[in-house]
């Protein structure tokens, strides 16, 4: 069932940014995922893997529950920038 405990989703944290890197096993609200918009299109995958995207790339897109990511991301601390991460819904 879409959403449901034990579902996954690929989706930005909008609290992954900057220095805040995430490390797998790490658990957010599902109140903080969002996806990638640009020009009215919705992207599942990040094609921008090395660069992340601004803020302003982002629309809300919250998620009920808790989730934990199933990867590992650094973030160049000077950019700023989300990047999309696998996710699993936890409760």
């Amino acid at each position: 069932t879409y959403g449901a405990v034990g579902t996954f989703t690929i989706q930005c944290c909008s609290t992954s940014t900057g220095s805040n890197n995430l490390n797998a096993g790490t658990t957010v609200a599902g109140s903080t995922l969002m996806v990638l918009v640009i020009s009215g299109r919705y992207y599942c995958f990040d094609t921008t893997i090395n660069t992340g995207h601004n803020t302003s790339d982002l629309t809300a897109y919250a998620q009920s529950g808790t989730w934990r990511s199933l990867s590992h991301q650094a973030f160049d601390t000077s950019s700023g920038k989300h990047m999309n991460v696998l996710w699993a819904r936890i409760t």
